[in-house]
């Protein structure tokens, strides 16, 4: 049987060997990763445990894997781990290369069929997943995208759904005057945005549902409800899904590139995304955002004008500030303060709760009209002239029974909504807390049963969302969570933390993470963080991982520190913080023996080293790269030295020394070669096109561009694909090849967007304005421009506006608006020079000085060439050199 047409294409065995083939690396470390033990793998394969163990032993016997004991990360003990020998790595490396050339019929994401290489999977689908989770994905020799994304996406919010659907309406009484403002928001000439405020319980989340509800057949809406700890990438996560439903990928993308993407990145793609398609944008509960997520709001708000088919509502406690009063004035933004029903609307709810006429008036005086309320209250004559918290204690929870107390306490301590399991679950922990590890709650004694939460749902002290998700108003669990007692948070945060445990997904894990600290369980914390920490960052959680981190590094020293360090170095790398990241990366060389330990101590180096590279600190990165470069020779460490060999060459070539950056790359290639990574393959293949084009030879440039282009594209890395096909069309441009530059422009531009990297679309598009530029199609070489420049005005990048300023003047040049075009050239290079580019200085100068010659102002020309040699001699361009004296010897002739 053709092993593409096999309803799994890889057996258990070779699942195995390449899942161990990427682990390899950490053979030499003291502190074994988690996922090299027989639980890991068989978690990581989908097999179980006894037929690992089985394997494992045939494995061991033909001498591919060796078994040895150590120290795991995260866990308590010392166990069994497995790593590929010398022969094994060989074994699995040669498969996955094979396996790579095998091709399958793929559905993409817009139900389209293709033909192509499993090597090529991961350019088909956003986030980032493993070769073998994306082989694993395949099957009967079809790989469906959709099936395949969409099943990764409820792994990872199987208990935490950061959308948190709006709650069922169970019944609607008045609020017409509120209606009636809303639903001019769908109305072309109504306001842009709605923003709705009052105290809480109020009717502000009900007010928004029953809305939805209603205009769900005119509009896509999205609905959030934000929490204190919901950050900007948890806001834009559940964003991005839904935009994805509707075709529109590039915040998805986006997110599963950068990890802390800038506020102009995300709002350029959300203008993109949200053309042409009408949109119900709907976040309650907006006075708990922090800062970074009402910055978010606060900029979409300010650009919802621009976006002819999209509305807001806001929901919030208090008077809002995170918009201007002038786009009140404007009609923009309308606000709308929301008080108690009116009398009449009050009595038909209490008459719905069947409360006797006798009643009515005294309720609806009491209570004010305010819903939560005349939802709650019993007795008229027991509520006079009694606080909230009297109010629930005595009207609310001492009406209730053992059991329906119970719910309401465990519903206090999550943070979420939970499926109603949750409840179960918990119980049978505290019960197991209280009474002893072995025992079993038997029926009769579950105090929690689905009708006890049917009742509370009925009482409205429970609400419902989508999916049978169970939650709490916040005044309520925020009064039952005061009322537990210190042992009793303990025993249930502790009990939370099982439930959520138990489930491997990355939110699940910050989760039970989570209740692990507020149990203060720190040494079962340190192991979630310990074990678990990289996998939670990789899959997009870091912001909010971060802030539990933090708390178990307060705790002072412990055995794990050193793990915990390095996880918040990166985050803070991550997030841009890097003179944090290189004190705590300092901290970890200062913890461990670097030559007994020379992989962790190369790659703690090389981290610190790329950091050093972002901050333009070239001689410092290049000590830090050095001693990388030293200590992964010692580990045998081929991936670190690969990656330590690439940037050392990057630095090289940013200071002009040409030969020393070849010989980095050529280095990369060969160790990359070694361990069989493609992505340090294209890198070098790339570096060396881009000296090339550097030293203005194109068509070798363009020769090692295609080849790093085929290497890349077996990686799925769209942003460095995108950046590599931009190169290509630039060096096609200077060998006037038009029209196929157009055509590699275009490709570029749209992988850019597909992606979500704005950078590289502002890149992108300002490369093919130039090649339009060069043809004589001035109207698209204008619109371009203008979009660039717009990217990059809210990207705040002035190697790029300065490089648009001399675009423009090449336009109005060829428009015959010369004062113009000296104007824009004049700006261009002067903000280039203030940022001492001599490289990029240097052409420009030079295509400059050729289009003054061309108008015939020669002494200016001759002046402008001078400069260029300056710039050329500073920056070791020989070539620019070489055609500078060709077009002196023209003006002179």
């Amino acid at each position: 049987m053709n092993r593409v047409s096999r309803k799994s294409l890889l057996t258990a065995r070779e699942r195995l060997l390449l899942h161990l083939l990427p682990l390899h690396r950490y053979s030499q470390d003291a502190d074994a990763p988690r996922n090299v033990t027989q639980d890991g793998i068989s978690g990581a394969i989908d097999v179980g445990r006894n037929n690992v163990a089985k394997i494992l032993a045939e494995l061991e016997n033909e001498k591919v894997v060796e078994v040895s004991t150590r120290h795991v990360k995260g866990l308590p003990s010392v166990r069994r781990v497995y790593f590929l020998t010398p022969k094994g790595f060989e074994v699995a490396k040669d498969f996955k290369e094979h396996v790579d050339t095998l091709k399958v019929e793929v559905l993409d994401l817009n139900g389209v069929s293709h033909e192509d290489e499993i090597g090529r999977l991961s350019m088909y689908v956003p986030g980032s997943y493993t070769p073998l989770e994306l082989i694993m994905g395949i099957e009967r020799g079809r790989f469906d995208c959709s099936s395949f994304h969409e099943s990764k996406v409820k792994q990872e919010k199987r208990f935490v759904d950061f959308t948190d659907k709006k709650p069922a309406v169970r019944s609607f009484y008045g609020r017409e005057n509120e209606m009636r403002v809303l639903q001019e928001l769908v109305s072309e000439d109504g306001p842009k945005a709605v923003v709705v405020y009052g105290i809480p319980g109020i009717g502000k989340t009900t007010l928004l549902a029953k809305f939805a509800q209603d205009v769900r057949e005119q509009s896509n809406v999205f609905w959030l409800k934000i929490h204190e700890w919901v950050d900007v990438r948890g806001l834009l996560r559940p964003l991005a899904e839904f935009l994805s439903q509707d075709g529109k990928k590039g915040l998805e993308w986006l997110l599963s590139q950068a990890e802390t993407p800038k506020i102009g990145e995300i709002l350029q793609l959300l203008v993109n995304d949200l053309q042409g398609t009408p949109v119900l944008i709907i976040f309650d509960d907006v006075q708990k955002a922090e800062a970074g997520v009402r910055d978010i709001i606060s900029a979409l708000i300010n650009i919802v004008d621009e976006l002819p088919d999209v509305r807001l509502i806001f929901a919030t406690r208090d008077m809002p500030s995170f918009y201007s009063r002038g786009l009140v004035v404007k009609n923009v933004v309308k606000e709308v303060q929301l008080e108690g029903l009116d009398d009449a609307s009050s009595q038909r709810m209490l008459r719905g709760r069947s409360v006797s006429e006798e009643k009515l008036d005294q309720m609806v005086r009491i209570t004010k009209g305010h819903p939560l309320f005349l939802e709650l209250i019993e007795d008229p004559e027991a509520a006079l002239g009694k606080n909230v918290r009297m109010f629930i204690e005595q009207e609310v929870v001492s009406k209730l029974d053992l059991a329906e107390k119970r719910v309401m306490n465990v519903a206090a301590v999550f943070r979420y909504p939970v499926i109603i399991d949750a409840f179960f679950v918990t119980e049978e922990e505290i019960h197991k807390e209280i009474h002893g590890e072995n025992a079993e709650l038997d029926d009769p004694n579950y105090a929690i049963s689905y009708e006890t939460v049917d009742s509370l749902l009925a009482k409205s002290i429970l609400h419902e969302s989508m999916g049978r998700m169970i939650g709490m108003h916040d005044m309520l669990r925020e009064f039952t969570y005061t009322r537990l007692t210190p042992r009793q948070r303990s025993v249930y945060h502790l009990a939370a933390s099982k439930f959520y445990i138990q489930d491997t997904s990355a939110a699940s894990q910050v989760e039970g993470l989570y209740h692990c600290i507020m149990a203060k369980d720190m040494a079962k914390a340190i192991d979630i963080a310990a074990g678990r920490g990289e996998d939670i960052i990789g899959k997009g959680y870091l912001n909010q991982f971060n802030p539990l981190l933090e708390r178990l590094l307060s705790e002072g020293e412990t055995k794990e520190r050193k793990e915990l360090l390095l996880l918040h170095a990166q985050i803070m790398d991550l997030k841009g913080e890097y003179d944090r990241a290189i004190a705590e990366s300092e901290e970890v060389l200062s913890r461990i023996d670097r030559e007994k330990e020379p992989r962790l101590a190369a790659s703690t180096l090389l981290r610190m080293g790329i950091i050093e590279v972002k901050r333009t600190r070239f001689d410092d990165a290049v000590v830090r790269l050095n001693e990388a470069l030293r200590l992964s020779a010692m580990a045998d460490d081929n991936a670190t030295l690969a990656e330590s060999h690439y940037y050392l060459g990057g630095v090289e070539e940013r200071r002009g020394r040409y030969e020393e950056a070849e010989a980095h790359y050529r280095s990369t290639a060969e160790f990359a070669q070694k361990v069989g990574d493609r992505l340090a393959q294209g890198k070098a293949l790339y570096g060396s096109g881009k000296l090339r084009a550097a030293q203005r030879m194109p068509d070798e440039s363009i020769k090692l561009k295609k080849e790093a282009l085929a290497v890349l594209e077996r990686t799925g890395d769209l942003n460095i694909i995108a950046k590599v096909t931009m190169a290509i069309g630039s060096d096609l441009r200077e060998m006037d090849s038009f029209e196929e530059s157009l055509r590699m422009q275009q490709r570029a531009v749209e992988l850019a967007s597909n992606c979500g990297d704005v950078s590289t679309l502002g890149y992108a598009l300002s490369n093919l304005a130039a090649t339009n530029l060069m043809i004589g199609n001035l109207e698209s070489a204008d619109e371009q421009i203008r979009q660039a420049t717009r990217i990059m005005q809210k990207l705040n990048d002035p190697l790029m506006l300065a490089a648009l300023h001399i675009y423009r003047g090449f336009l109005f040049n060829m428009r015959g608006d010369w004062e113009w075009a000296k104007e824009e050239f004049q700006r261009g290079t002067d903000q280039l020079r203030a940022l001492n580019l001599s490289s990029v200085l240097a052409p420009f100068l030079l295509e400059i000085g050729k289009t003054y010659a061309a108008r015939g102002e020669s002494a200016e020309a001759v002046h402008i060439f001078e400069q260029t040699a300056r710039a050329a001699e500073e920056s070791k361009n020989q070539r620019i050199l070489v055609e500078i004296k060709k077009e002196m010897k023209k003006i002179g002739e």
